[in-house]
């Protein structure tokens, strides 16, 4: 049926399926070259046979063991040649040659990755009389917010129709007995020892919906350039994948109509944007395009522009070097753009000032130079700005105070903006302010942080800040999670009792906080002293660590496990 229970039983670990003999092929000889014609419209001939190919296993499987393939080939039009039709399909069509083929990508995917030894776990892989959408198990995830059901393999799913009881509702497949399949997810998100590379043919699963590909350490060469032919893929997700695996991405992955969500995080391999890509009328659907720390060389490439409809961009962690293209101000669907930990340079162009929709803006650690542009005030939306670790001069724009949405703010590092820092009192949104190692030289705005009412992570370290703390500081003490005046020039009394008593983490000179009980000392010269030189790490405290969920990242009700953690049925 459509839905029931998934026979894990075929797949104990290191279980492979026995190799069928050249005298297989000769007793079923008519059948044989009748699936050689049709694999052979995605493979060539030469790989098919020659025996040690992935393919030829596939083939010589799809013969001489598969008894779904071998049935619609046996039982073909012999005045037509025609397969029988599936009993309902995809909703690519319902021909029994496009199972055929798919079984057979499937069994090469399945040889090509099993190079030096084993799946971990076969997930029904090659049952040759089960449906290949029950080709997975079913694992649970510990508040795993989109449901705790995470199978793992290649799955099959299809909305209720009416009048069922679960009208609207995502169901998990075994087979399309019952209904037409509805989406194609290929899960493979826990470690399995895939060892190889992917071959052509996974490219010609052409219904594939998702692809979700993590902890594969074994995997080496690139993406086929096949991937193209996915025209219903929705999403791509290569994650923690080893050193062996990496290249240029594929140009035609850019050119499927479907395609939203492209994801490549923590990749140990060394990965490169192609040259160009096929421009195609209307293809505009991604919205997602997230590289980070995947070795990821080169410039930023003009073609980005061109995805108007982009709301999440992440290329953070990399070697990017190069300035920001003036392009990159087309996109203004934008609502998250990091670029960090980079070797970008140049100015920022005045381009993102486009950028209406924009909530976090992550330019840290990377080599800008230059002013602040004034254009940073046209970011109304702007929750989140972080331009630490860079080379901007001068003082900050008077625009700044018009950014009435700000809750976390970075300059850390940039040695020589200087001024006053009186454009963020009006901001009542305002969090988290970290201005270590800079040049500032006024007071502390007496209306900073004064109308807000969450936690406060202040850091004024290492400037030439002059005064005392202003009154605000004292009554707000109570909600003050960071405070850090070290290394400035505020006055002998510049801390009072209340912060020293309510501030749970506070660095200050000895000279300007007489009730600390640990402070930096005037002859303190080490670097490694941390009362005088502890840096607070923004990010990790904005949350940038979870890229676009910033906002949400240290919400204990969204944590999920990391990988599923038991196997379990549908009953």
């Amino acid at each position: 049926g459509a839905e029931g229970k998934n026979d894990n039983s075929s797949s104990s670990v290191g279980d492979q399926p026995s190799q069928p003999s050249v005298s297989c092929i000769i007793d079923v000889q008519d059948r044989y070259d009748h699936a050689k014609s049709i694999v052979s419209g995605i493979t060539p001939l030469e790989a098919l046979e020659n025996t040690t190919s992935p393919q030829n296993k596939a083939l010589e499987w799809i013969v001489c063991k598969d008894k779904i393939s071998s049935k619609l080939i046996d039982d073909r039009d012999l005045a037509t040649g025609l397969l029988p039709k599936q009993p309902h399909g995809t909703v690519e069509g319902d021909s029994g040659e496009a199972q055929v083929l798919r079984r057979y990508a499937l069994a090469t995917f399945f040889f090509a990755t099993s190079e030096q030894g084993p799946w971990n776990e076969k997930l029904n892989f090659l049952s040759e009389d089960v449906h290949e959408c029950a080709w997975h198990h079913n694992k649970t995830r510990k508040n795993f917010p989109y449901g705790d059901f995470d199978p793992v393999g290649f799955v099959c799913t299809s909305m209720y129709p009416e009048p069922a009881a679960h009208f609207g509702e995502t169901h998990i497949m075994l087979d399309d007995t019952e209904m037409e399949i509805g989406e194609i997810n290929w899960n493979f998100r826990i470690p399995n020892n895939l060892t190889g590379t992917i071959p052509p043919e996974f490219g010609h699963i052409e219904d594939m919906t998702q692809i979700g590909l993590e902890n594969q350490k074994g995997l080496h060469g690139s993406l086929p350039t096949t991937i193209g032919n996915m025209k219903n893929l929705n999403s791509l997700s290569i994650l923690f994948t080893g050193p062996d695996f990496g290249g240029v991405i594929p140009s035609s992955l850019f050119t499927i109509p479907t395609i939203e969500w492209i994801s490549f995080h923590f990749n140990e391999g060394t990965w490169e944007f192609p040259p160009s890509i096929q421009s195609k009328p209307g293809n505009n659907s991604l919205l997602g395009f997230t590289m980070r720390s995947c070795g990821l060389s080169g410039t930023i490439p003009y073609f980005i522009s061109e995805f108007t409809s982009l709301t999440h961009l992440d290329f953070s962690g990399n070697y990017l070097e190069g300035g920001i293209p003036d392009s990159l101000g087309r996109l203004t669907s934008l609502e998250y753009l990091d670029l960090g930990d980079n070797n970008l340079n140049d100015t920022l162009p005045q381009s993102l000032g486009q950028l209406s929709s924009l909530e976090a803006m992550a330019f840290g650690k990377n080599n800008f130079q230059g002013t602040l542009p004034s254009w940073l005030g046209n970011l109304l939306k702007l929750r989140l700005l972080d331009l630490s670790y860079n080379k901007f001069e001068g003082a900050i724009p008077t625009t700044f105070s018009e950014l009435s949405s700000l809750e976390h703010v970075s300059l850390q590092h940039n040695t020589n903006l200087y001024g006053s820092i009186s454009v963020f009192e009006p901001l009542n949104s305002l969090s988290s302010l970290l201005l270590y190692s800079n040049n500032f030289n006024s007071t502390i705005p007496s209306g900073l942080f004064s109308k807000f009412t969450g936690q406060i992570f202040a850091d004024f370290g290492h400037n030439s800040f002059t005064g005392k703390l202003p009154q605000t500081f004292s009554q707000h003490a109570s909600n003050t999670s960071y405070l850090a005046i070290m290394k400035n020039d505020f006055d002998d009394d510049a801390v009072d009792d209340a912060i020293c008593e309510q501030v749970p983490t506070l660095f200050a000179d000895c000279s300007s906080c007489p009730c600390c009980k640990s402070c930096c000392r005037e002859d303190s010269t080490g670097e490694n002293d941390p009362l005088c030189n502890f840096d607070l790490d923004f990010y990790e405290l904005a949350g940038l660590e979870c890229g676009a969920w910033w906002f949400a990242c240290h919400n204990p009700e969204i944590y999920y496990d990391p990988l599923p953690v038991n196997d379990t049925f549908f009953v």
